[in-house]
């Protein structure tokens, strides 16, 4: 049977974030988790409930087709389309060259810490952060420098600033890098081009290198906007790698496919070396997907992030009016609400994650984000509305349930 057309597949799918999947039928690492039993939702994992972009689908139909998998090298329309996106949906001018691809963000951090330190070199993270990132100077036998964010609340709302003291106090002698994550999981901050500014002007003060983990760069809520901090100034871009990737926001982390971005030709000749020796091959499927992606998958992505704004204010308006005393962040970037649960009465050693999951069967995350992260959940509301209502449902019942004794 041939392959069907993206456009038949748009005129059966269409883009109906509401339709349910049932991903406990699948393969689904988010949905399959051993301590995910049969009654329980799942909102832990950065992972969208949602089927891909129909030009997606039809581009890896079309793959498989070929009917032979082995090493892949990309199409050479890849990188020339991943720079028209940067320019046109980032405003940053990217030559195709200067794009490396590679299989995934994760193993990168750990890779260019690696490379670019030696044992006892400092790591500077910006608190709470994604625990993958936290834990990459650790694995790479480098030394972790944890600055925190400064946690603002303001009656309901949860926010987080960059706290350029807390950053500068925290660079030693031994600081040589800085992880940098915008926009920020778990907080869904996006930060502004005078926060980068300033990120950027201590990196060139203290002569830091700048990793810069951007997955999340095209998944913005309510017209947010990002800014690439490599673009900042050539000065900056010159000291910066800077990671994105297809994943979140055309739901493919399954394709493990990314690229870096490194502009200055002897960093990049040193970052492409290196990698070559660590880092395995990239996955066939994902430079297929990422090519539909950027270049076949614009107005799917429009409709998306449509849809997870709005699942984004349902999930803030639904907990602040049948939870007077709850707090949690409106995030302009990612699919992740940050939910502050610090006022909870529960028992001694007990964590909000841990209460959700005994008392209302859903799956969230938490300890695992660092300094701040006491008393939060990261709740992901890239799912239907009906799942998502039925999870805040659960956790409303649950709270009600806790505090009547």
């Amino acid at each position: 049977m041939s392959p069907l057309s993206h456009a038949s597949l748009a005129a059966e799918y269409g883009f109906n974030f509401d339709e349910i999947l049932d991903r406990r039928a699948s393969d689904s690492v988010k949905w399959n988790m051993d301590w995910i039993a049969d009654d329980m939702l799942s909102m832990f994992l950065a992972d969208q409930d949602f089927r891909s972009s129909p030009a997606i689908i039809e581009a890896l139909q079309l793959r498989a087709a070929q009917g032979t998998f082995g090493y892949s090298l990309p199409d050479p329309a890849l990188k020339p389309a991943i720079a028209a996106w940067l320019q046109h949906e980032q405003d940053w001018a990217v030559a195709p060259e200067q794009i490396i691809m590679q299989s995934g963000v994760n193993s990168a951090y750990e890779m260019a810490c690696q490379m670019l330190l030696t044992a006892g070199d400092g790591v500077l993270v910006q608190t709470p952060l994604y625990g993958p990132i936290l834990a990459a100077a650790a694995r790479a036998g480098r030394q972790l420098q944890e600055a925190p964010l400064a946690l603002v609340r303001e009656g309901t709302l949860v926010r987080y600033e960059v706290d350029l003291d807390a950053l500068r106090a925290a660079i030693t002698p031994e600081s040589k890098l800085l992880l940098l994550c915008n926009p920020h999981n778990p907080t869904g901050e996006v930060f502004s081009r005078a926060d980068l500014e300033q990120i950027g002007e201590i990196c060139l003060e203290h002569d830091l290198i700048l990793i810069s983990d951007e997955i999340h760069a095209p998944v913005l809520l309510g017209g947010a906007e990002h800014i690439p901090i490599a673009s900042i100034a050539p000065a900056i871009s010159q000291r910066t790698i800077t990671l994105q990737s297809p994943s979140k926001a055309f739901n493919l982390p399954g394709l493990a496919c990314s690229f870096a971005v490194v502009q200055d030709d002897d960093l990049r000749a040193q970052y492409e070396a290196f990698q070559g020796e660590r880092l395995p091959h990239v996955n066939a499927f994902g430079l297929a997907a990422a090519l539909a992606a950027y270049r076949d998958s614009a107005d799917w992505l429009a409709a998306n992030l449509a849809y997870l704004t709005e699942n984004r204010d349902f999930t803030y308006d639904f907990l602040i009016d049948c939870l007077p005393q709850m707090r949690l962040t409106r995030p302009a970037g990612t699919y992740l609400q940050w939910l502050d649960f610090g006022w909870l009465p529960l028992a001694e050693g007990s964590t909000p994650q841990q209460f959700f999951a005994e008392e209302g069967r859903v799956s969230l995350s938490g300890g695992w984000f660092g300094a701040g992260d006491e008393g939060f959940v990261r709740l992901t509301f890239a799912t239907p509305r009906a799942i998502l209502q039925d999870g805040l449902e659960r956790m409303r019942a649950a709270v009600e349930r806790l505090l009547a004794g």
